[in-house]
């Protein structure tokens, strides 16, 4: 979607799943993932101040998180699933 984000995992899935979701898109520097034992009001506010004191960060995010996406994957998907069909 091109849009940064701060990420919370939910802590009651035993195979961390969102967390794996969101790594990439931490990891291309267009997301921050937020442990819930480590999600106070304090780590918050640290976040959004580093927002706030560079003003280019959320477009080099969004610029980030944009190239993770994948804007064929439904189309691949489909195509996928008539390739299996069809073998």
């Amino acid at each position: 979607a091109g849009r940064p984000a701060i990420f919370v995992p939910y802590p009651g899935n035993a195979d961390m799943q969102q967390k794996y979701n969101a790594a990439p898109l931490e990891n291309h520097g267009g997301a921050r993932i937020i442990m819930q034992p480590d999600f106070t009001a304090e780590r918050l506010a640290h976040e959004l101040r580093r927002f706030l004191d560079d003003p280019a960060l959320l477009p080099q995010m969004a610029v980030a998180t944009a190239s993770c996406g994948r804007p064929d994957a439904v189309k691949a998907l489909a195509d996928l699933v008539e390739r299996k069909i069809r073998a």
